[in-house]
């Protein structure tokens, strides 16, 4: 069976969104570009059900998505974009559109320092360095797309919030088949001869799981704190979040959401953000000790492997940076390989040193210009009905930002939701202007 086969379901996908998109004007892009963005590589999950579900799972991570993927990729962008062009215009014609709550002449400059540093650091026949920059100029294209636009949240978000919930579940749950029945792609052997099986479920790669679930716990977060009336629903959504992470076996990823969810702490000073932090860990934990009472023989077993990466996660941190200087703390060789491996080599992961190597200080300057610009706005808004909000937003924001350091995200589609963070971003602010 060949996984191009499983293709046709993201055809089918796009032709719905980019329907939906043009049938309904007051549709929300943010969102129709998230669901699609989580989606994009769900047909590779069918191939766990097949008997040659290895096979084609190793296949589809060295030779990437087919061609039909890509089109149907490409398509649903310039549908949408061109569907934010025409709303811009109707915008900018009355008047409505977001101007004054982002300056999109912050963008135009950002776009122009990026391109410029792009000339200057060209690397001839380097086409994964073209379609890098292509990617973060498509993502503030959109940001400046929805400047010029009419507030583009807040509209039928009960609803949307369903769809992503729907969406919630499978994602998770062939999370845990992937880890339960030792069919994962990521998978390895650690240094003490056991094997580690890593959940990517619809997103295709563990870290970027762990990223998507992470904002999706921020959002779930606010939720809890913003909507009373859902707390039991917000509460299975959390914990539901919380396991598809813990199977993912993303150190980078849990311990950051930890760190923001702190952060939105402080800022709020409130119980209920507090309660956030508490379920994530108890979550955590509460698998992890489970699993440490199983037999190594039962398939459930295999999770107390993962469990011990989160445990000893700091440890081994230290253990590695402590050796710069003549420490003789142990360190497992695959926990020095993936340290490394983020920010030594050709293909290093962290994005803010790939963003370096592609543009320079300039392309440093015109993505990190753009994130602390809205911060800053952030910071400096005023209170009226936005303050839950913001401080989440925030630390999305604040998210994005630190898991560069460990991750690219000039990839599809982990650019496509640093965009729909800073696009939630600017409306906030338009609301929270509108409100003022």
């Amino acid at each position: 069976m060949n996984i191009n086969s499983f293709e046709l379901i993201n055809v089918l996908l796009a032709a719905g969104l980019i329907t939906a998109v043009w049938r309904d004007q007051k549709i929300s892009i943010i969102f129709v570009l998230f669901l699609y963005g989580t989606l994009h590589f769900a047909y590779s999950s069918l191939a766990l059900f097949s008997r040659d579900s290895a096979q084609i799972l190793i296949d589809m991570h060295v030779n990437g998505a087919g061609v039909t993927t890509l089109v149907s990729g490409v398509v649903v962008l310039m549908a949408s974009y061109s569907s934010l062009v025409a709303r811009a215009y109707r915008a900018v014609s009355k008047n409505s559109g977001n101007t004054s709550a982002g300056a999109p002449s912050v963008l135009v400059v950002s776009i122009i320092c990026l391109l410029a540093g792009y000339y200057m650091n060209y690397r001839a026949g380097d086409h994964g360095q073209a379609l890098n920059i292509a990617s973060l100029v498509a993502m503030l294209t959109f940001l400046l797309l929805i400047q010029l636009n009419e507030v583009d949240v807040g509209k039928n978000i009960d609803k949307y919030a369903l769809i992503l919930f729907g969406t919630l579940l499978p994602v998770v749950g062939v999370a845990v088949y992937e880890v339960a029945a030792n069919k994962a792609w990521s998978v390895f052997w650690n240094s003490d001869g056991v094997m580690v099986f890593r959940a990517s479920s619809f997103l295709f790669n563990p870290n970027l799981l762990a990223y998507w679930l992470s904002l999706i716990y921020i959002a779930i977060a606010y939720a809890w704190h913003a909507r009373p009336d859902k707390y039991r629903l917000c509460f299975l959504a959390m914990t539901l979040v919380a396991v598809g992470l813990y199977m993912s076996g993303s150190r980078s990823g849990l311990t950051l959401l930890i760190a923001v969810l702190m952060f939105a702490a402080i800022i709020l000073r409130s119980r209920k953000s507090v309660h956030a932090i508490i379920i994530l860990i108890a979550t955590v934990a509460i698998i992890y000790i489970v699993a440490l009472g199983l037999s190594p023989s039962n398939p459930w077993g295999t999770l107390a492997v993962l469990g011990q990466r989160y445990e000893m996660a700091f440890v081994y941190l230290y253990g590695y940076l402590a050796s710069f200087v003549g420490s003789a703390v142990p360190v497992p060789p695959e926990v020095e390989i993936s340290i490394e491996g983020r920010f030594v080599g050709s293909t290093l992961d962290a994005g803010w040193l790939v963003l370096f190597q592609d543009a320079g200080w300039l392309g440093i300057f015109a993505l990190f210009g753009v994130i602390s610009f809205l911060m800053m706005k952030l910071f400096r808004a005023g209170e009226p009905g936005s303050g839950v909000a913001r401080a989440y937003v925030l630390a999305a924001l604040f998210y994005c930002v630190v898991s560069g350091l460990v991750m690219r995200f000039q990839i599809f589609p982990a650019w496509l939701f640093w965009g729909v963070v800073m696009a939630i971003a600017i409306n906030i602010l338009r609301l929270n202007q509108m409100q003022s």
